[in-house]
């Protein structure tokens, strides 16, 4: 958007990325803002610090990165959505109440995002509402714990991908052509029953994890419901089988690098062996990231997935060479628990219409 580059090209960065052409200097950005979310988030291990990186990759994936007034107004929804889904678990005593409202929840976070809500932001409004009333049926204090932990998380991400993209800004700013001058139109919105069964469908891909988790408890296993908030909302998944098992792919590819990295680890069990390892990974896949190829997506996914991977593993107290192996499993359970029940949602849905 022309205000974001304002925004930037006003500002005093501390290198002026000009002369560069804007997929190196994008990918350069990138990689830099989650090398230092991973110093600071990893060497910190606050819970869930690894869902650090992962914003921050998120945030500066996008071409323009991120201006401090969209930051704060994604720390601000998403504060909302902790608090509103700390309230769901007072409703606890009532299981029927608690229940009705956290699938009510989730359909309307999917329909805004059907609407035009930002799938970023749609994302993390669903990892709360899945992840606090599940911990708030365990402990209120554990569920609070975690909202906190989160919003904290949120907040040092936001920091750094702002800052990162103060010190390189977008080579593309006011004035510098009429590529920078022309505005975007906004994205043609599917019509309202399109719109309605795309999110009546996501919802209803996640519900099954979301019961089946509060009925067996499965407190030791909730990162599977952070993966599944993470990645839910990826619209690869509504294209059938093709689309999924390119996400599938992309996953794997993560998990493969992450396991190289962790073995690595072991050889050179060094904090700025890690950051290097990170920052080279970070510049390969950025490079990918922002190439305008159809396999671009795949390397952002592929990216976080192993962001995910070797945060959770680090920052675990837990057998670091059991998790690693844990996590990627966990991860392709849910790619491939998404593909499947996405074809299941549509197979029924066909019929129905027939």
């Amino acid at each position: 958007m022309p205000a974001d580059a304002a925004a930037l090209g006003t500002a005093r960065p501390y290198v002026r990325a000009r002369g560069w052409d804007p997929a190196s200097v994008r990918a350069t950005r990138y990689a830099i803002g989650i090398t230092a979310a991973c110093a600071i988030a990893l060497g910190a291990a606050w819970p869930m610090s690894f869902l650090t990186p992962v914003l921050v990759a998120t945030f500066l994936g996008q071409p323009k990165g991120l201006t401090l007034k969209a930051g704060v107004a994604f720390f601000a929804m998403v504060a909302v959505a902790c608090a509103a889904s700390f309230g769901v678990t007072l409703l606890l005593d009532y299981p029927a109440a608690f229940f009705l409202s956290s699938v009510l929840g989730l359909f309307l976070i999917q329909d805004r995002s059907q609407a035009g809500m930002a799938p970023m932001l749609a994302t993390w409004l669903t990892i709360a509402l899945l992840l606090i009333p599940f911990l708030g049926v365990q402990s209120t204090l554990l569920a609070l714990t975690v909202a906190q932990a989160l919003l904290f998380g949120i907040a040092v991400a936001v920091l750094i991908a702002w800052l990162t993209c103060v010190a390189i800004p977008d080579p593309t700013e006011p004035g510098s052509g009429s590529a920078a001058k022309a505005v975007a139109a906004p994205p043609a919105l599917p019509p309202a029953d399109v719109r309605f069964r795309n999110a009546l469908r996501s919802t209803l891909v996640v519900l099954p994890l979301f019961f089946y988790f509060h009925a067996a408890e499965l407190l030791s296993d909730a990162l599977i419901l952070i993966f599944a908030g993470l990645l839910s909302g990826n619209p690869a998944f509504s294209q059938g089988f093709k689309g999924g098992s390119m996400m599938l792919l992309a996953n794997a590819l993560g998990g493969a690098v992450a396991i190289v990295l962790y073995n690595l680890l072991i050889l050179a069990p060094s904090f700025a062996f890690l950051l290097l390892a990170i920052s080279t990974v970070a510049l390969i896949f950025g490079g990918r990231v922002f190439s305008g190829t159809k396999t671009a997506p795949l390397f952002a996914s592929g990216m976080s997935t192993v962001l995910l991977i070797i945060g959770s593993v680090t920052t675990s107290t837990a057998e670091a060479d059991a998790k690693v192996y844990t996590r990627l499993a966990q991860i392709l359970f849910v790619v491939v628990y998404l593909v499947f029940a996405n074809w299941l949602i549509d197979a029924l849905w066909r019929r129905k219409v027939r």
